[in-house]
């Protein structure tokens, strides 16, 4: 079954008070092929929907007339709509909204701004999700009318194999009148046949082995072929007729299995789809027992992601394999599963196996299972997402840091070149001999303005670079000494590794500023007697340079700040530093990323190696 092909020509009902956002969202849906109706608030929708029986609905809250959580709970009421999704967009992100807004019967919840992708992707799951419930009341449906409709043709036949009674069923099934068939053997009338398109023989027809061994037999291993010379599958079952402990006869009881076989097929095909779909969805799949949360069975990617093996997960509980980041995650999925009976996209934090912390969002659903109570479970990592969303918010802050330096910088400077000009005439005058010192505090600070003003300015994205190709081995080695100094100073030890390394096109004034920040960062974070190790070497297509401490590492609770301008731990820090490092490695489409434990911290920086 394919679901792009199921989800086309599909209808949408989008409901949104602003004409923007329904301008936006008609365009991205029917990208996908869907069919768009539009309303302004919650009254027109529900008159749209009662009028177009949509597939789908978006749902804005903020709406005049009637809000959005008034609107889905007054939809959901509605018989026809109970079954239809309801996906929330809206401006509002607070837990009470959100909440609310599941209560009230939403499927899904997005927060503006919209995204294309994950828009075109919630409503892709919900429409296939929903075909396929559909689906499968359908073929529910018709395996119930298929049980209540279904005749059972009945014949008798002698002990010589002649046909003595025919039902009328038997009639209607295989073509045949009573009056034709009456008084023929059986084999003249009606042939057996087998998968392969062979009749069976007397020997091997059922009919006769019950015959000769008076013995009952029931198959649906035969094709029953009608007068047409069709054919059909069948359930045959034969009985013996016996008088005085002989067989005399044998009645025979078959039915139209062709139904059957083909709703067994799509219920066949309906479970390969969803296995399909759980063993190969991105998200981490489970089921687990309702009792104790212990785990029956998982999708691929669980192991995969979290690290253990198939055979530590079976049997075992969240809480037992440590997955719980924070406690408190577990207690309160627990509570509002028991509660509600299901949850959607609660955003946890777990641990996989190497210790490393994904953030998702958790889903879980109560389901029977042959008579048992369990839980299906959904972890859907969206680590990956949270850090593209904190880069984006990074470099903006960089960015408009950058352009605000570079457009009163040189008013600035100006003024502090001629205090200090003055500052420094003055100091060498006989009659201020008395205020030397004082005048070389304000020269120093005044040397220190203007450093975190050249600190402002090269966070500026549109820095202009004077690019070489320079090998970054050579670049280390000629800061070394001065590196050293600083660490000698403090009594910390430094150690290069540095493996041969192709050059590249960088500015070498920058990149030098880089490294120098990364290294003092790392040596301000450590005790004397501590070693700070820098490595250069090649992965793949990338050159990768690698600072690392032994400090006390970066507390947990600031990882998300790391590379924010003006945010420092230091006493007398800019918070400019590592803002630097972000923004030249950015514009020498490089990558910066860190580990830190309570051991140290390790920065990384990534530069793509260019071919020509």
């Amino acid at each position: 079954m394919n679901p792009n092909k199921l989800l086309k020509n599909q209808l949408v009902l989008i409901a949104d008070d602003n004409k923007s956002t329904r301008i936006l969202l008609r365009r991205i849906l029917e990208q996908d092929g869907y069919t768009v109706i539009e309303t302004q608030n919650g009254l027109e929708a529900i008159n749209a929907f009662i009028n177009f029986k949509p597939d789908l609905i978006l749902l804005d809250i903020l709406m005049p007339v009637m809000d959005g959580f008034e609107t889905c709970t007054k939809l959901k009421l509605l018989p026809e709509a109970n079954r239809v999704p309801v996906l929330i967009i809206t401006d509002l992100n607070d837990n009470f909204s959100i909440e609310k807004a599941f209560l009230a019967g939403a499927s899904e919840y997005i927060v503006k701004p919209i995204h294309s992708a994950v828009l075109r992707n919630r409503v892709k799951y919900l429409l296939h999700t929903k075909q396929i419930e559909d689906n499968l009341i359908a073929r529910e449906k018709q395996l119930r009318d298929i049980t209540s409709a279904l005749g059972e043709g009945v014949f008798v036949v002698d002990n010589n194999g002649f046909i003595i009674f025919f039902n009328p069923e038997a009639e209607n099934l295989l073509g045949w009148l009573h009056e034709d068939v009456l008084e023929k053997e059986v084999h003249q009338v009606i042939q057996l046949i087998t998968n392969n398109g062979s009749v069976l023989s007397h020997k091997e027809c059922p009919i006769y082995k019950t015959i000769f061994s008076g013995k009952p037999y029931s198959t649906e291993d035969y094709l029953l072929m009608r007068k047409d010379k069709t054919i059909f599958p069948s359930n045959i079952v034969t009985t013996p007729i016996k008088e005085n402990d002989q067989v005399v006869g044998a009645v025979v009881a078959f039915r139209d299995i062709s139904e059957r076989k083909e709703a067994e097929e799509a219920l066949r095909l309906s479970a390969e789809l969803f296995s399909k779909a759980f063993n190969n969805s991105p998200c981490l799949m489970a089921i687990i027992t309702q009792s104790d949360g212990r785990y029956i069975t998982v999708n691929k990617a669980f192991p995969n992601i979290t690290g253990y093996s198939y055979e530590e997960i079976i049997n075992h509980t969240s809480v037992e394999l440590n997955l719980w980041a924070r406690p408190c995650d577990f207690t309160k999925i627990s509570n509002l599963l028991s509660e509600k009976g299901v949850i959607y996209n609660q955003e946890v934090e777990w641990q996989l196996k190497s210790g490393e912390l994904r953030k998702g969002l958790f889903s879980a659903e109560k389901i029977n299972i042959n008579g048992k109570q369990c839980i299906m479970t959904v972890f859907n990592d969206i680590t990956e997402i949270k850090r593209y969303e904190r880069e984006i918010t990074r470099l903006d802050q960089l960015n408009l840091v950058g352009e605000i330096a570079a457009g009163i910088a040189h008013e600035i400077r100006n003024p502090m070149t001629t205090v200090r000009g003055f500052l420094q005439i003055f100091s060498g005058k006989e009659e201020y001999a008395n205020n030397k010192e004082h005048f070389k505090l304000m020269i120093k600070e005044l040397d220190r303005a203007n450093a975190i003003i050249t600190e402002f300015l090269s966070l500026a994205k549109n820095k202009v670079l004077n690019l070489k190709m320079i090998n970054l081995s050579t670049l280390i080695k000629g800061i070394y000494p001065l590196i050293q100094g600083d660490a000698a100073r403090t009594e910390k030890y430094i150690h290069m590794e540095l493996q041969d390394v192709p050059d590249l096109l960088i500015d070498e004034e920058e990149i030098r500023q880089m490294m120098l920040n990364l290294v003092l960062n790392g040596l301000q974070s450590m005790s004397p007697g501590q070693n700070l190790f820098i490595r250069l070497f090649q992965e793949e297509n990338e050159v990768v340079l690698a600072v690392q401490d032994e400090g006390h590492g970066i507390p947990s609770n600031i990882l998300d700040k790391v590379g924010i301008p003006f945010f420092t731990t230091k006493d007398h820090g800019t918070g400019l530093g590592l803002a630097t490092c972000y923004s030249i490695a950015t514009r020498h489409n490089a990558t910066i990323s860190f580990q830190s434990k309570d051991t140290g911290t390790t920065f990384f920086v990534k530069f793509k190696i260019k071919t020509f």
